[in-house]
């Protein structure tokens, strides 16, 4: 059969996602990290605790100045044989007084908690699944600006932008999946003046850097969750200094 000649066009690539998208020579928001207590090659398989602490910066906001220490985690290896981290739980004693609980509507509305503070967003994967819904949570927010952590469903990554309190551009890692028993997604934050360190679902971590304009970035608030939403979450606690306990 004698050829028509036409030819069929390659379909387009497709768009790439999740970590395809993010630029490696951005600054590192942690580096160095070394576990404690063992030199062991093997940090999670074997037995014994394992937490780990690297440097966080440099920071791209605030021009040769130095770098921290980051908060400890613990590392620990899931059912599905994937790399587990959590704050230590001794993190816990800096908690004071000051306490924050809201749920599905509440959550929406800034609470002062100060500018140092730990949070925990439950964001439930029926109303936040969906491309495009924003839903996350904000931090050091003082009504102008803010630090907003999000799901970018849509891109697969996890966003923590902090460009309108100096940070030189948004950063962002892979999103884990919403968890299997809960359905939802738990964002755990530490926001200490400077440093928001962000870790959601035990898999995914950030250290970011920000600059907020005064005393007044002291409060937290869920974004866009659906004001229909039910399951939403938002707790929180203003932080004593680690060498003073309320």
């Amino acid at each position: 059969r004698a050829s028509s000649g036409a030819s069929v066009a390659s379909p387009p690539a497709p768009a790439p996602i999740g970590v395809a998208l993010l630029d490696g020579t951005g600054s590192r928001g942690l580096s160095m990290a070394r576990t404690l207590g063992s030199e062991e090659a093997d940090q999670v398989a074997k037995a014994g605790r394992r937490v780990l602490i690297g440097w966080t910066g440099p920071a791209d906001a605030f021009p040769g100045g130095g770098s921290a220490q980051s908060l400890p985690r613990e590392l620990s290896l899931g059912a599905d044989r994937t790399l587990r981290q959590a704050f230590v739980p001794e993190l816990q004693r800096l908690r004071t007084s000051k306490h924050v609980l809201a749920t599905d509507e509440g959550a929406w509305f800034p609470r002062r908690v100060g500018l140092a503070a730990e949070v925990i967003a439950t964001l439930p994967a029926k109303d936040c699944a969906a491309a495009h819904s924003g839903c996350g949570v904000a931090v050091l927010a003082d009504g102008r600006t803010a630090t907003k952590i999000t799901l970018a469903t849509e891109l697969g990554l996890l966003l923590v932008d902090a460009t309108s309190q100096n940070n030189t551009a948004v950063r962002g890692g892979p999103l884990p999946p919403p968890d299997g028993q809960t359905g939802a997604w738990t964002i755990h934050v530490y926001a200490d003046h400077s440093i928001v360190e962000v870790i959601v679902n035990n898999r995914t971590a950030l250290v970011v850097y920000a600059a907020p304009a005064s005393t007044a970035a002291d409060r937290v608030h869920l974004v866009g969750v659906p004001a229909s939403a039910s399951g939403a979450r938002l707790e929180a606690w203003a932080l004593a200094d680690a060498g003073h306990e309320e």
